[in-house]
């Protein structure tokens, strides 16, 4: 078997959907803390 060019793009392809995976998952902790703030606030609002 030779370095042939699948699978130099399936590595590719692993590679970029591990990167999008990782920053999916940073945008979600992120986004998540942000609802949780704007929800604490909102619920603070109403309690006031």
């Amino acid at each position: 078997m030779s370095t042939s060019p699948y699978f130099k793009t399936e590595a590719e392809l692993n590679h970029g959907l591990w990167l999008t995976g990782v920053t999916f998952q940073k945008s979600q902790q992120f986004g998540v803390s942000r609802l949780w703030l704007s929800f604490s606030i909102t619920s603070g609002k109403i309690n006031l």
